[in-house]
Formats: C-alpha cells, structure tokens, sequence
C-alpha cells in the first residue's frame, strides 16, 4: 500500500501577508490611491506620519520609551558617631594636686577644672603615639641587668634603655583596648643636643601618617642628684611592691616658643596625677610646670613622663610603667556597652 503524502499547509496569517507584499511591489498603485482621496476632503483624519528609520535625518527625535522604574534604595548604615571620653574634675580635687610652677604664670584650680578635655578612643586608627627623646637613658645596673653602657648611665641596647620601658606601657594601653604606636627609634644619639628637633620631626612624620592620633607621651629618666653629685632614687612600696615614682612634666610657651594649648595639656596632667594617686597613693612626684615647651605643642594631650630617676633600677621602672599605662588605658579606654 502506498503511503499517504504529508502536506503542510502554511499560517492563515503568513499567506495574507505574502500577498500583501504582491500587492504593494505594484508600480503605482499608492499613488492613484493617494491622488483619489485627500483626506480633508473625505473628512478622515490624516494619518501619523511613519518612525523614521534609525540612522535618518528624522532619527534625532528621541523615541518613547517606558519610563524608568525607580530603584529600590538600599539601607546604608549611618556611621558610628566617636565615642568621646570626656575627662572632668572638681575644683576640689584640683586643690589637692601639688604642682611645682617654675614659670612666671599663675594657674587656678577653677581654671583647669573648667577646660573641657575630649578624647576619641573609637577613632579609625591610632591615637597614641609614644617615643623617646632621650631613647639611650638607662638605670643604675643592677645584678642579671647589666647592660654595656654607651654614655655615662645611657644604652644602646633597647632592653635596657627607654625603649624597654615604653613596651611596658604600650602592653598596658594596648591591653585597655587603646590603639597605640611605640617610636623605638634613637634620637639622642650621636647628637644628644639636636635630640629635641630630631624628636619633634618623628612626631610629625607619624601625625602626618596617622591623623587620628590625639596624644604624644615622651617618656625619660630623670637625672636626679644631691648636693654632693650623688645619684637619688625615687624607689618606694607601693601596694606591697618596690617601684619607682612618676613625674608628670609640662611645658608652656613662658620660653618664647609657640604653644597656645598648654594650659589644655596642663589640665590633662592634672587629671592623670590624681587618677594615678588614687590607683597607686604616693607615685607621683609633685608635678613639674616648666618654661620649656618639649615639643607638647604638636596634640592636645602631649605629656613629657619622667619614669624613675637615674638612682632607681630597671626593675622599679618597669613597675611604675605598668602604673602609668593601666591608669592612662582606665582614662581614655573605650567604655563598657
């Protein structure tokens, strides 16, 4: 038996478009079309005239096209406001600061209770820098920490001179929390005397680096002696342990150098002397307002520290850094939420 043949029949719509094209390739056709019927005339309205083609004169004129749908707006976190620790006293409690004023300047207790002290521990970077004019300052050896000595009571050897003494602080602040950078760089030698110039080139270096950092402490050794050439030492019992004594150092402009903010760096002094007399009763040495500036014109918070005397050990030293770093972190550290 022969198979049927299969016949496929085109669209209803496809064969009326294949004679529409037949119709309009006629020559003149449109055109009688056209000429036989004006369309006011015929009262019909004129049709639209046809989208040019793109590319065409006429193309310049933009095209509708659907309006744009909004987009949905993503929630954007606002940023963390700073969270500020403001430092406050009372008048009475600036009474009981002993301070030892060697300049011409008179300072009241009502005056450093009333300058507002801020200090931004959530800032987004550094905020404490601590180096050392007088890197090479070392202590009276004593048995398993000699040290070969470079000077008359300096060192070289960073674990003997005041480099080792700022790590103990930086471990305390770092531990409150505090992000802090230690200078270990030298700057007292060879040139013991440009020390000061070489210091202050540090701390703009790393302000111009770091932004965010808000205050400078310099830590030294004094050079304490008696009448007779002898070393002193400051060493004492506190809290059942031998430690050396703090003192706290200010400068201001009484020497002629620029320095509008040392009442300001004076008032943050104030505040850490009695935090730390109440953390550690008998530490601190009356504090020292000085003609010389020491550099503390650079922050708002710069403070010169002097960490023992010349007549104290290694050992009492490192026990009065750990007091200095872990009532400064208590000062400034970012509160508990």
């Amino acid at each position: 038996m022969r198979k049927k043949r299969r016949t496929t029949r085109a669209p209803l719509g496809i064969l009326l478009m294949a004679a529409a094209i037949r119709l309009c390739c006629q020559p003149g056709l449109f055109t009688g079309l056209a000429a036989r019927l004006e369309p006011a005339a015929a009262g019909i309205a004129a049709p639209a005239e046809p989208e040019a083609a793109p590319g065409s004169a006429a193309s310049a004129v933009p095209l509708e096209t659907p309006a744009a749908q909004p987009e949905t707006a993503l929630p954007v976190a606002a940023p963390e406001a700073p969270v500020l620790r403001t430092l406050s006293m009372t008048t009475a409690e600036m009474k009981d600061l002993s301070i030892r004023n060697q300049t011409g300047y008179t300072v009241s207790a009502q005056e450093l209770a009333d300058l507002p002290l801020q200090f931004d521990p959530s800032a987004d970077g550094p905020t404490i820098l601590i180096l050392h004019t007088h890197t090479t300052e070392a202590y009276t050896p004593e048995p398993g920490w000699d040290y070969a000595p470079s000077d008359t009571m300096r060192t070289m050897d960073s674990e003997y001179n005041m480099v080792r003494v700022g790590d103990e602080v930086e471990q305390a602040l770092t531990e409150a929390g505090l992000w802090v950078i230690h200078d270990e760089r030298i700057n007292d030698y060879p040139s013991y005397n440009g020390s000061y110039g070489t210091a202050l080139g540090r701390i703009e270096e790393w302000l111009a680096r770091y932004p965010t950092i808000q205050m400078v402490l310099d830590l030294h050794r004094d050079a304490a002696e008696d009448g007779q050439g002898g070393y002193v030492s400051t060493a004492c019992t506190i809290g059942g342990s031998d430690t050396a004594q703090l003192m706290l150092v200010c400068g201001t402009d009484y020497g002629g150098l620029y320095h509008p903010n040392w009442r300001g760096n004076l008032a943050f002094a104030a505040r850490l002397q009695l935090a730390l007399e109440t953390q550690a009763p008998g530490i601190c040495r009356p504090l020292d307002l000085r003609c010389e500036r020491f550099n503390q014109h650079a922050t708002p918070m710069s403070l010169l520290v002097e960490v023992g005397t010349v007549g104290d050990t290694l050992a009492q030293a490192l026990a009065a850094a750990r007091t200095l770093g872990q009532t400064l972190g208590g000062l400034l550290a970012m509160p508990a939420r």
